[in-house]
């Protein structure tokens, strides 16, 4: 009779265990937005780690430490000067910008790169971006807890399982070790330490299942409408990106639909509107299926990020000297692509393309299974496509009359 209970009574913990973790989300709490805003306005108006996490389902990626330290450059607290052509170098500022206002996460990457330029004359701007991996457990691991924190504190991510939840379910799991032990304890010579052994294991390995899916962030239904994620009636949204020079992006809403092949013409600003150098409908000819959609905001640019199923294709789009920073990589170790925009190159194993035209790079970054004619070649017929577009759009506006 025991063994039969416990055993109902474990596929019914684990039926309501997967329940909450599949359906829950976690409430919204934004207590940084203002009324009225849409998404695509909140996403542009929170940081840059916030939004890498956003739009990268909860899972916080190491470009979000480097641009934490490109987005405290161009807010004024660190400074940072071209010593020669492409050489870029990080140091503090004679008047730097005061701290209040930025978040936990801001202020121990200020703190990281402080520390390192403190009685020196500053040092390659990315060795202080990339700091963070030279001391995973000092630096990264807190800054990603900061992150993670000032995320909840917003509302964009919450517990995968609500606390009530959680409490129901810890005592449930307590109820089912109970019958572990008796299911156990009814058997012939099952002595005493057999019972309480099974029990125990029991409930280790529900709490266990508990307190790991509790411990891992889930975006919120303010996070997920910040994401751009597509609704329940297959809306995208997409977000238009203009950068005010000195000062973070903003972000403008605007709307586009996957169905249509054709390049909507580049509006006359200082950064190319993302979404349009790789449309919708070309991102979902490349894999095949169709793309859900997500823009953000950063220093001087901007980027879009198509998401279909086991792929992702993230273009980002930047200008002055985060476009430098930008195109370094491509310089010092790239493969380079002869003809394509002004310059350009394959890195990372040939799975991102930088691009180079007039002030701006633009980087390609593909993450998929297996491409046909391989990543190499999908990233160079990317690349040249976005190099004549960055073209006819550097051309509008060196043709621009000055304002005033």
């Amino acid at each position: 009779m025991y063994q039969g209970a416990a055993i109902a009574a474990a596929a019914a913990w684990l039926a309501t265990f997967a329940a909450c973790v599949a359906f829950s989300r976690p409430n919204s709490r934004s207590i940084t937005t203002r009324r009225g805003q849409r998404p695509a306005q909140q996403l542009a108006n929170q940081p840059p780690a916030l939004v890498n996490l956003v739009v990268s389902d909860g899972k916080l990626t190491a470009a979000a430490y480097s641009d934490t330290i490109r987005d405290l450059a161009a807010r004024g607290h660190l400074e940072v000067i071209e010593r020669e052509q492409g050489d870029l170098w990080c140091q503090l500022p004679a008047s730097p910008a005061s701290p209040a206002g930025l978040a936990e996460f801001e202020r121990r990457a200020l703190g990281d790169a402080t520390g390192m330029l403190s009685q020196t004359d500053g040092a390659p701007f990315e060795a202080v971006s990339g700091a963070c991996w030279v001391d995973p457990r000092g630096r990264w691991d807190p800054f990603e807890r900061a992150v993670r924190d000032e995320a909840r504190r917003r509302g964009l991510i919450g517990s995968r399982i609500p606390a009530t939840w959680r409490a129901a379910l810890q005592a449930a799991a307590v109820g089912v070790a109970s019958l572990a032990y008796l299911a156990v304890h009814s058997r012939p010579h099952a002595g005493f330490w057999a019972p309480l052994t099974a029990g125990l294991i029991a409930l280790a390995v529900l709490s266990y299942l508990l307190q790991t899916a509790a411990r891992k962030g889930r975006l919120s239904r303010t996070g997920t409408a910040l994401a751009g994620r597509a609704d329940s009636q297959g809306r995208v949204l997409l977000t238009s990106l203009n950068s005010q020079p000195g000062r973070p992006g903003t972000a403008a809403p605007g709307t586009a639909g996957p169905e249509s092949p054709d390049l909507v013409p580049l509006p006359r600003s200082p950064v190319p509107v993302p979404a349009q150098l790789i449309t919708a409908a070309e991102a979902a000819q490349a894999f095949g299926q169709p793309v859900r959609i997500s823009g953000f905001a950063g220093p001087d640019g901007g980027g879009v990020i198509y998401r279909a199923s086991g792929a992702i294709l993230m273009l980002t789009v930047t200008d002055g000297f985060i476009a430098r920073i930008a195109a370094r990589p491509g310089r010092r170790s790239g493969k380079a692509l002869p003809g394509v925009g002004d310059r350009a190159w394959l890195v990372s194993r040939d799975r991102t393309a930088v691009v180079q035209v007039g002030t701006y790079t633009v980087k390609i970054t593909l993450s998929a299974g297996e491409v046909s004619g391989g990543y190499a070649g999908l990233l160079t017929t990317l690349a040249q496509v976005v190099a004549a577009r960055l073209a006819d759009h550097h051309a509008a506006e060196s043709s621009r009359p000055p304002a005033g």
